[in-house]
């Protein structure tokens, strides 16, 4: 469960416990979410997923907001 989707203390410090040992796994595997992200840049879709699993991380917005700018462009493009 994603921690922008917490309703209660309970869950929302269940999913920071699991959140925060997936990016020590992540890391223990030499697999950085940022290092990730960066094979999708001509993916704003899998980019902005990616994003939206690391958030609240401050970079993760700052992806986040990379993903939805080629995404809304992408729309521009295809409607004129």
């Amino acid at each position: 469960m994603a921690w922008i989707n917490t309703e209660t203390d309970e869950q929302a410090n269940s999913s920071s416990l699991k959140f925060w040992e997936g990016l020590q796994d992540d890391l223990n595997n030499e697999v950085f979410w940022a290092d990730k992200i960066k094979e999708f840049r001509g993916e704003p879709a899998k980019r902005l997923a990616i994003a939206f699993d690391n958030l609240p991380l401050p970079g993760a917005f700052q992806e986040a907001i990379i993903a939805l700018r080629a995404i809304i462009r992408l729309k521009r493009k295809t409607e004129i």
